[in-house]
């Protein structure tokens, strides 16, 4: 997230200091990506749970990968970190290669199973930003990723 805006910047330079490790507090990092149930069914579209009729909102170019990990796997990996050493002061990355996928990718999928073809129209980073005023943290900082991590 080093590439990461103002003012969401304050808060990952914040998280680079370290601040846990400095304390010398045990603990184990689990690195999960985007929630499949999240972004999956609604194609990255921020307003709605449900999948678009007819067009989908593309973040920049639209081919930047990201995993997609199932929710029940991340508390599974959680839990039994708990117990193992070699976990301590570690960081667990779940990170199953066949969910690696890019919006463009997922949006093909999804025309596929579903017979329908969506009109794309894309979002750019500044247009992003603006709707942004207010909205829930964690997914702007999703978000941003994607946009920022985008070859244009």
């Amino acid at each position: 997230m080093g590439n990461a805006l103002e003012p969401w910047r304050v808060t990952f330079d914040e998280k680079m200091e370290r601040a846990i490790e400095n304390a010398n507090i045990p603990r184990t990092y689990v690195s999960a990506n985007c929630f499949a149930a999240y972004f999956s069914p609604n194609l990255c579209q921020m307003k709605t749970l449900l999948p678009p009729k007819e067009r989908v909102g593309v973040y920049g170019d639209g081919n930047v990968k990201v995993l997609f990990v199932d929710e029940d796997d991340v508390g599974t990996y959680t839990i039994k970190s708990i117990d193992d050493p070699r976990t301590l002061n570690k960081t667990i990355y779940i990170r199953p290669q066949d969910n690696c996928l890019t919006q463009n990718e997922l949006i093909a999928m999804w025309g596929k199973l579903s017979g329908k073809s969506l009109t794309k129209f894309h979002i750019h980073g500044n247009e992003f930003l603006a709707s942004m005023k207010g909205k829930n943290k964690l997914l702007i900082d999703v978000y941003i990723y994607l946009i920022m991590n985008t070859k244009t």
